[in-house]
Formats: structure tokens, C-alpha cells, sequence
């Protein structure tokens, strides 16, 4: 069995056992035979590297959620999240109970509109654009002046 074979294999094998955690079988590899890294489950898209962070530490989130059934559901309200949101945040942290709160998800996806419009503006000048970005960006002042309410 050459090198990538084995690749192949290895990462097929941790997409069976993720695909059993979250519920949803394996569909495809997104780049099939060509790169092995994108899963698709469903209407899930996971990297070889999420599938790594659930499969390897399942006891311990088992441990923290009760069973594999909850960690699943956990894994898929991280993905549904930071589709919604438009963020990236880390798998690894949100299943130890680090999440954004509202604040700083609300200035992630404002930095994030703001960079994809700077790109636009590149190609494309536009005053229009320039003064959404403007607007954009006064928001983020905004939110960065204002505090957290703490719980009481």
C-alpha cells in the first residue's frame, strides 16, 4: 500500500467514526481522489482536521456531554453557528465551552463584510460601497465603546 493510499484510508477511517458521532454518514470528499481534506456530510462540510479534534478526544467530550449522541449535536450547533455567523471559530474551543459572545460575534462578521467589500471597492471603485464600509466601520466603534451587560 503506497504512502497516499494509506492517507486515504486513515482519513476515510476518521470519517466513519465522525460520521457515526454527528449522525450523518460520509458522503464525498469534496476534491475527491485529488485532495483529502473536506468531508461533506449532509448539509455538512467538515476538514480532516475537525474530524481529528472530535474522533481523538472523544472520551473526553463524552466525559463533558454524556454521551456521543450530545457530543454530535454539540459538533453540528458549532458548524450551524458559524455558518450563520460567518465565523471560523475553533471547534476545539467551542466543545471545551469557550464561545464568542454576542458582541464579538457581531464585530467578526462587520470585519468580515468590511474585508470582502475593501475587495470589491479594488476591483470595482464605488462610492457606494466606500460609504458602506464607512458605515461598517462605524459600527465597530460603536461596539467597541459599548460594555457587556454583567450578570447579576
Amino acid at each position: 500500500m503506497t504512502m497516499k493510499e494509506q492517507l486515504r484510508a486513515v482519513a476515510k477511517e476518521y470519517a466513519r467514526q465522525f460520521g457515526k458521532i454527528i449522525g450523518h454518514d460520509p458522503d464525498y470528499w469534496v476534491a475527491g481522489d485529488y485532495v483529502i481534506n473536506t468531508c461533506v456530510f449532509g448539509d455538512y462540510f467538515f476538514d480532516l482536521e475537525n474530524m481529528q479534534v472530535v474522533v481523538d478526544h472523544l472520551d473526553k467530550w463524552v466525559s463533558m456531554y454524556e454521551n456521543a449522541e450530545k457530543v454530535g449535536k454539540e459538533v453540528c450547533d458549532w458548524y450551524d453557528w458559524s455558518v450563520e455567523h460567518n465565523m471560523k471559530s475553533g471547534l476545539y474551543s467551542w466543545l471545551i465551552g469557550n464561545r464568542p459572545d454576542s458582541k464579538q460575534a457581531e464585530l467578526d462578521k462587520i470585519y468580515s463584510q468590511i474585508e470582502v467589500l475593501k475587495d470589491v471597492v479594488e476591483v470595482y471603485p464605488s462610492h457606494s460601497v466606500g460609504n458602506v464600509i464607512m458605515q461598517l466601520e462605524a459600527r465597530m466603534k460603536e461596539l467597541f465603546k459599548t460594555k457587556e451587560p454583567k450578570d447579576q
